[in-house]
C-alpha cells in the first residue's frame, strides 16, 4: 500500500529540493552549472509527477520509477545540507577567530578541495536525474507545468468545541444503560462490564462520556482511567493507576506501588476504565483482578473495559455483563457528517441528498462518519458525489461482516488522500513511529516535523506552521482528544487505534518499530527505525539500508560504529535509562536536527555535539545526572529549542544561540557568560521562561540588560529568588523594576521575592498610567513575597482568570489598592459620574489565599455600586488564622470554598476541612439558596453550629468536630437525602425540630458519637439507610423505626442481652450488619425472620456456632464474618447447600478458631460445607 504516500513524499522532496537549489549559495564558485543543471532537472521531473501519481496505482515500472527518484531526491538534500553545514562551520571559525594557518590542499577546510568534492557529487546526482527523466519519457508520461506546490498549507477552518472532538451522537441510550449498570448495588469486591465492538464504533467516546458523567463522578469516590492498548503489563498498568490518583507518587516496584494504591483506596468505591484491553491471557487478567481485590475489599467497585475482542470481554466478565455496541443508525451517521462539514450551519438541499447516501454506506461506523465531515467541509458537490463514488461505490461494498473493519479503513483512506495539502500527507504519516494510545506531545512532535525538513517553507516562523498543521489534522479527525492550552494551543493529542493503524499503512517502508525480536528489514528506503530493545543493534535490523534512515528511537548503548552506519541522521531520539555515555563521534552526523538524551543516565555531552551545526533541538529534560553542558555550545547557531532540567547550570555564552524559542530555565551565574545579560539578545524566545537565582542580580539597570519588555512571544513567565536571599543587602525592588516582562505576557509568578514593595510595572499591571499595561494576563502567583505588605492592584486587569497569593507574611490588611487605582487625593480613580457600576475582577475564577499569617482584614473597593468577582467559582482562604472580616460584597458566582465568609448566595457545595481556632461571632454557614452539599471536617474549635434556612441542602457530613455541642436547625431541612455525622464526641442530641423536618431523609450514619443521646426518626418516612455504631448512650433502634422502609441496617455495639429488631419490615430489608459488645454477646434470633436478606455481616459475636435456623434466609446472597472469636461451626452442610441455595460469596476474616476448621485436610472440616461458594474470601485463603 505504500502507493497512497509515495507520489505525496517524492513530490514534496522535489519540491524542498527546487526551493534549495534556488537559494544563493556560497562556495558555488566551481559548480555554479551544475548547481543549475540540478535546479532544471528538477522542475522538468516534477512536471511528470502528476501523471506518475495517476499511473503509479496500476503499474509497477512507474511505482518504481518513483522509488529511485525519491532516493536521489534524498541524495540531493544531503548536498545541499553539506554544503550548508560547511557555510556554517566556517562562520563559526570566523566568529571564534580559529582560522587555520596551515591546510592540508585536501583537507575540508580548504575551499578548492570542498569545491571540488561538491562539484562532483552534484555531477553524480545530475546524471541520475537525467536517467530518470529519460525514463520518463521512455514511459510516455504527460507534462504538468506549474503543478501546485507540495508544501502548500491551507487555512485553519473556524471551530468550535463540537467539531474539536468525535461527535457523539446516537450513544445516548447505551450511556444511560451502562451507567445504570455501574450504578446499581454489587456485593461483589469488583464488577467488571467490558463493552465490546469493532473498531472504530466508538467504544472509547462512549466509555469517557461515561467517566465524565455527573452522577459517575458523584457515586463513585475515585474514578480512574487508563489506557492498555496491546502490551498487558500489570506493574506498568497500577502504575499508571497510582499516577492517575496521586501524581507525586514516584514508586517503581510493584509492592510499593500496591502499598500505595491501599493507602489511597482505603474505604473508597471506585470506578476504574480499562481502554483498549487486547490481553486474552486469563492467567494476567486474574493476576491484575486478584492485586486489585486485595488493594480494596469492599464492594461496589466496577472496572469498565472496551474491547474489540469478544474472547477478551469473556476471560474478564460473564457473559451477562457484556455490553455489545451496535452500528449506528444511518440518521445518526448523517447527523455527524453534517455537523462535522457544516458546523451547524444550513445545509443545501442537493448536499443534503447525497450526503445520507454517503452516510448509509459508513456502515454505522461513526469514524467513517467523522472522518468523512471532516473532508467535506467546505467541499463543492462535485466533490461529495466524487467521494461518494470513489470511497462508497457499490462495487466496494463488502458484505461479509468480518470485514466491516476494512471498509472502515477504506473511507479513512480516501479521507488521507483527500486532505488538501501534501504537506499534511507527509506529517500525518510520520506519526506512524507512536505506539498506539500514545498521548502525542504536540511540542515534540512539531520538532519532529522540523527536523525531518517538513516545514522549511518559512524558517522563521515553522513552529507556527507545524502548530497549524496540527489543528487541520485535529479538524479532520486524524488527532482527536486534543488538549489546548490557555491560548488554543494543541499540547497534546492522540490518534484512534484505526488512524494509528492507516499512519502505519500509508509509511509502509518508510517506517518500522523492532519490539523484542530482531528482524531484518527488507527494503533499502526505511527512513524512520524505532527500537524498543536495549539488546538490539539497529545497523542488523535495516543493514544496506542504513544510509537513508532519518530518525533513530533508539534504547541501547550508542556505539561508535553505529554511528558510523547512520550518518544521514536526522534524528536521534536516546530514550533508555540505561544509556549512561555518548560517544564521540556523534559529532559526525553533520545532518543531525534533533537530539534527545532525557531519561538517560548521561551525565555529559561530548565536546563533539558542539560540532553539529544544524542541530535545532536538544532535549535533556528530565536528565538529573547531566549536571554540565559543553563550553562550546554556543557554537550551535541554528539551535531553537534548549529543553534543560531546572537543577542544570545554564549553559555558558547562551546568548550568541539568538535562533532559540524554546529556553525553560535559566540559572543566574556571577561568571561572565552566565549572568542574565545573557538572555537579552535572546529576542525570539517564546513559551515558558523561569529566570532563578535572581539574588544574584546586582541592580536595575542589570536586570534592564535580560530585555524582557522586548520578548513579545513569551507567554509564562517565572522571577524567582533564592530561599534564603532575605539575608545581606537587599535589592530586589531595584531588580524586579529591570525585569518588566512584554504587555503579551499571559501568565506571571513571582516567587521568593524579599522587598518591602512590588515596583511601580508591578503595582500598576492594570491601571491606565506610564507604564505598559498587562491586559492578556489569565495568571498570576505571588509565592513568599513575605515582606510586602500591599498586593499590587490587580482588579481591573480584563483577561485574569486565576489569582494565588501564598504566604505573604508581611501583609495585614487587603485594602481598596487591590481592586482599583488609588489616586493621592484618596478618591477613587473610577469615573464618577459613570452611570454604570465598576465591575472589579470581571473574569477572575479562581481565588487563593494561603499562608499569609499576619493577614487580619479584607476590605472591599470604595466605590458603593462596584461589582467585584461576578463569575468567581473557586475560593480558598488556606492558613490565615487572624482574619476575622471580609468584603462585604459578596461572590455571586461562587460554587465551592474551602474556608467559609457569608454573602455568598450562589454556593452550591461547601467543605470546610481542619479548620482551627474558629471565632464563633464571626463564623457561620453561608446563607445561600442553591447549598446542595455541605461538609465540616476535622473543625476542632467549632463549638457550635447554626444553620441557615436551605431548601435545597441535600448531603451533610459533619465528622471529627470533636468540641461540637450544639447544632441549630431552626427552619428544618425538608430536601435533605443524606446526613453523615461521625467523631463529634461532645454533642448530646440532635435537635427534635431538625429530625422532625427531614422527611426526604433516605440515609442517615451516626457515629463514634459517645455523649449522644436517643433520638426518634418517626417522621423519616423514605428513610432506606440507616447506621448507628459506637454511640454507647444508644442502646436500642430509634422510636418510630417501624415507619420507615429500612433496607440497610447497621448497628452496634449492642449492649443490651435482649437487643430487639422489632418494628423493622421483615419483607423489606436486604442488608444488615451487627456488632456486637464482647466475646459473650448473643445473636439476635430475630435475624432468622429477616426473609429477604441479600447481605448479613456479623461482627463481634460470642457465639460458638451458627444457628441451623440461618437457612431460614434463603435470599442470602453474601455472608460475612468477623471478630467472632468463639465461633467453630458453621450450619449444617445441609443448611448451607440446599437451603442457602443463592449464598455467592462468603467472607471470613479474624474468626481464627473458624479460619483453622476451613483447612480441607482436616477430617472434621468445615470445608465440604462451602467449597460449594463460588466466591470465598478468607484470611490467608481466596478464591
Amino acid at each position: 500500500m505504500a502507493e497512497i504516500v509515495i507520489d505525496a513524499t517524492v513530490q514534496f522532496a522535489v519540491d524542498k529540493l527546487i526551493e534549495i537549489a534556488t537559494q544563493e549559495w556560497r562556495l558555488v564558485s566551481g559548480f555554479k552549472s551544475e548547481l543549475n543543471n540540478l535546479k532544471e532537472s528538477l522542475a522538468m521531473i516534477k512536471a511528470f509527477l502528476q501523471d506518475a501519481a495517476r499511473r503509479q496505482v496500476e503499474e509497477e515500472t512507474i511505482r518504481l520509477w518513483l522509488k529511485k527518484l525519491e532516493d536521489v531526491a534524498y541524495e540531493a538534500e544531503n548536498l545541499f545540507d553539506e554544503l550548508e553545514y560547511e557555510n556554517i562551520r566556517r562562520k563559526v571559525e570566523i566568529n571564534n577567530q580559529m582560522k587555520r594557518k596551515v591546510c592540508f590542499y585536501f583537507s575540508l577546510s580548504n575551499p578548492l578541495a570542498f569545491r571540488w568534492k561538491m562539484a562532483h557529487k552534484i555531477s553524480e546526482v545530475n546524471e541520475k536525474l537525467k536517467k530518470i527523466e529519460e525514463k520518463a519519457n521512455n514511459y510516455g508520461l504527460a507534462s504538468v507545468i506549474n503543478a501546485s506546490s507540495a508544501s502548500f498549507l491551507p487555512s485553519v477552518e473556524e471551530t468550535d468545541s463540537i467539531s474539536r472532538d468525535p461527535i457523539f451522537v446516537g450513544r445516548e441510550s447505551d450511556k444511560s444503560k451502562i451507567i445504570d449498570m455501574l450504578m446499581t448495588p454489587s456485593n461483589e469486591v469488583i464488577s467488571v462490564i467490558p463493552i465490546v465492538g469493532m473498531g472504530g464504533l466508538g467504544k472509547t467516546t462512549l466509555a469517557r462520556k461515561i467517566f465524565n458523567d455527573q452522577q459517575i463522578i458523584d457515586y463513585f469516590d475515585k474514578t480512574i482511567w487508563v489506557c492498555v492498548s496491546e502490551n498487558f503489563n500489570s506493574t506498568k498498568i497500577f502504575g499508571s493507576i497510582l499516577e492517575s490518583l496521586d501524581k507525586d507518587h514516584r514508586v517503581e516496584s510493584r509492592q510499593a506501588i500496591l502499598k500505595s494504591l491501599q493507602e489511597i483506596l482505603k474505604n473508597k468505591k471506585y470506578l476504574l476504565v480499562v481502554d483498549d484491553l487486547w490481553n486474552d491471557d486469563r492467567d494476567r487478567w486474574d493476576d491484575f483482578q486478584n492485586s486489585l481485590s486485595g488493594i480494596n475489599s469492599n464492594t461496589g467497585n466496577f472496572i469498565l473495559v472496551t474491547t474489540r475482542n469478544k474472547d477478551v470481554a469473556s476471560i474478564v466478565s460473564r457473559p451477562c455483563m457484556h455490553y455489545e455496541l451496535d452500528n449506528l443508525s444511518d440518521d445518526s451517521c448523517w447527523s455527524i457528517i453534517e455537523r462535522k462539514a457544516f458546523s451547524g450551519g444550513e445545509v443545501p438541499e442537493e448536499l443534503k441528498i447525497i450526503g445520507k447516501e454517503i452516510a448509509q454506506r459508513c456502515r454505522g461506523h461513526p469514524l467513517a462518519a467523522n472522518m468523512v465531515g471532516g473532508i467535506l467541509q467546505g467541499k463543492r458537490r462535485d466533490d461529495w458525489v466524487s467521494i461518494l463514488e470513489g470511497a462508497f461505490s457499490d462495487s466496494n461494498e463488502i458484505s461479509d461482516s468480518n470485514e466491516k473493519e476494512s471498509s472502515v479503513m477504506r473511507v479513512l483512506k480516501v479521507s488521507f488522500n483527500r486532505l488538501p495539502s501534501l504537506l499534511l500527507q507527509k506529517c500525518f504519516a510520520y506519526c506512524s513511529i507512536f505506539p498506539k494510545d500514545e498521548q502525542i506531545n504536540t511540542k515534540l512532535l512539531i520538532q519532529l516535523w522540523m527536523a525531518e525538513g517538513f516545514l522549511r517553507d518559512n524558517e522563521n516562523d515553522m513552529e507556527s506552521r507545524g502548530n497549524k498543521v496540527c489543528e487541520i489534522l485535529l479538524q479532520h479527525s486524524f488527532f482527536q482528544e486534543a488538549v489546548k492550552d490557555e491560548t488554543g494551543i494543541i499540547t497534546y493529542c492522540k490518534m484512534h487505534d484505526l488512524v494509528h493503524d492507516l499512519a502505519c499503512l500509508v509509511s509502509d517502508t518508510k517506517s518500522l518499530k523492532v519490539g523484542n525480536r530482531c528482524i531484518e528489514h527488507k527494503s533499502s528506503r526505511c527512513r524512520y527505525l524505532v527500537m524498543d530493545s536495549p539488546d538490539l543493534e539497529p545497523y542488523n535490523v535495516i543493514q544496506d539500508g542504513a544510509i537513508y534512515l532519518r530518525t533513530l528511537f533508539l534504547k541501547g548503548n550508542v556505539l561508535d560504529q553505529m554511528l558510523q552506519n547512520f550518518r544521514g541522521l536526522h534524528i536521534l531520539v536516546l530514550q533508555g535509562s540505561n544509556i549512561e555515555e555518548l560517544n564521540t563521534s556523534i559529532g559526525k552526523l553533520i545532518h543531525l536536527r534533533l537530539l534527545d538524551v532525557s531519561c538517560t543516565k548521561i551525565n555529559t555531552l561530548p565536546v563533539s555535539v558542539c560540532k553539529l551545526f544544524h542541530l535545532q533541538t536538544l532535549r535533556a529534560n528530565p536528565c538529573s545526572d547531566l549536571h554540565a553542558f559543553p563550553d562550546k555550545l554556543q557554537q550551535l547557531i541554528n539551535l531553537r529549542h534548549l529543553h534543560v532540567d531546572k537543577t542544570q547550570r545554564t549553559p555558558v555564552n547562551i546568548g550568541k544561540l539568538t535562533s532559540l524559542r524554546t529556553l525553560e530555565f535559566f540559572n543566574v551565574g556571577v561568571e561572565k557568560g552566565r549572568r542574565i545579560e545573557e538572555l537579552g539578545g535572546l529576542k525570539y524566545l517564546m513559551g515558558e521562561l523561569r529566570i532563578c537565582n535572581l539574588d544574584l542580580v546586582n541592580d536595575r539597570e542589570e536586570a534592564k540588560r535580560a530585555s524582557l519588555i522586548e520578548k513579545p512571544n513569551l507567554e509564562r513567565l517565572e522571577l524567582v529568588w533564592s530561599n534564603d536571599s532575605s539575608d545581606g543587602d537587599n535589592n530586589h525592588e531595584q531588580v524586579l523594576e529591570g525585569l518588566q516582562p512584554h504587555q503579551n505576557i499571559k501568565s506571571l509568578k513571582i516567587e521568593n521575592f524579599m522587598g518591602d514593595h512590588f515596583p511601580s510595572w508591578t503595582m500598576n499591571m492594570g491601571v491606565n498610567c506610564d507604564q505598559v499595561r498587562l491586559d492578556n494576563l489569565t495568571e498570576i502567583i505571588l509565592m513568599n513575597c513575605n515582606r510586602c505588605r500591599e498586593i499590587p492592584t490587580l482588579g481591573t486587569l480584563p483577561l485574569l482568570e486565576i489569582l494565588y497569593v501564598v504566604g505573604m507574611q508581611g501583609l495585614r490588611s487587603i485594602e481598596p489598592s487591590f481592586y482599583h487605582n488609588i489616586p493621592p487625593n484618596g478618591s477613587s480613580s473610577s469615573n464618577q459620574r459613570s452611570s454604570s457600576p465598576t465591575v472589579f475582577f470581571p473574569a477572575l475564577k479562581k481565588l487563593r489565599l494561603m499562608g499569609m499569617l499576619s493577614l487580619v482584614g479584607w476590605v472591599g473597593p470604595d466605590e458603593m455600586q462596584a461589582i467585584a468577582f461576578p463569575v468567581l467559582e473557586y475560593l480558598e482562604v488556606s492558613y490565615c488564622p487572624l482574619l476575622l472580616a471580609a468584603p462585604s460584597h459578596g461572590f455571586p458566582s461562587l460554587k465551592e470554598v474551602v474556608i467559609t465568609n457569608s454573602g455568598f448566595p450562589s454556593l452550591e457545595r461547601f467543605s470546610g476541612c481542619g479548620i482551627r481556632n474558629l471565632d464563633p461571632d464571626h463564623f457561620s454557614i453561608p446563607h445561600s439558596k442553591c447549598l446542595t452539599y455541605l461538609m465540616l471536617d476535622n473543625c476542632d474549635g467549632l463549638i457550635s453550629l447554626k444553620f441557615p434556612h436551605s431548601k435545597c441542602l441535600e448531603t451533610l457530613v459533619i465528622s471529627g468536630c470533636e468540641s461540637l455541642s450544639s447544632i441549630s436547625f431552626p427552619n428544618g431541612l425538608t430536601s435533605l437525602k443524606s446526613m453523615e455525622i461521625g467523631s463529634c464526641g461532645s454533642l448530646t442530641n440532635l435537635p427534635c425540630e431538625m429530625l422532625d423536618n427531614c422527611i426526604s431523609l433516605e440515609s442517615l450514619a451516626v457515629m463514634n458519637c459517645r455523649e449522644l443521646s436517643p433520638f426518634s426518626v418517626e417522621r423519616m418516612v423514605c428513610l432506606s439507610s440507616l447506621t448507628i455504631t459506637d454511640c454507647p448512650n444508644i442502646r436500642s433502634l430509634p422510636k418510630g423505626i417501624e415507619f420507615g422502609r429500612l433496607t440497610e441496617l447497621e448497628f452496634g455495639p449492642i449492649i443490651e442481652e435482649e437487643f430487639m429488631l422489632d418494628g423493622l419490615q421483615q419483607h423489606s430489608l436486604q442488608k444488615l450488619t451487627l456488632i456486637g459488645s464482647n466475646s459473650d454477646s448473643p445473636l439476635p434470633y430475630q435475624i432468622q425472620h429477616f426473609t429477604s436478606l441479600k447481605e448479613l455481616e456479623l461482627n463481634g459475636f460470642g457465639i460458638e456456632a451458627l444457628p441451623e435456623w440461618l437457612g431460614n434466609l434463603s435470599s442470602l446472597q453474601e455472608l460475612i464474618l468477623r471478630l467472632c472469636g468463639k465461633l467453630k461451626h458453621l450450619p449444617s452442610k445441609e443448611v448451607m447447600q440446599l437451603h442457602l441455595t443463592k449464598l455467592q460469596s462468603l467472607e471470613i476474616h479474624w474468626c481464627n478458631l473458624l479460619i483453622e476448621r476451613c483447612n480441607p485436610e482436616l477430617t472434621d472440616s468445615e470445608w465440604p460445607k462451602i467449597s460449594h461458594i463460588p466466591k470465598l474470601n478468607i484470611s490467608n485463603f481466596n478464591r
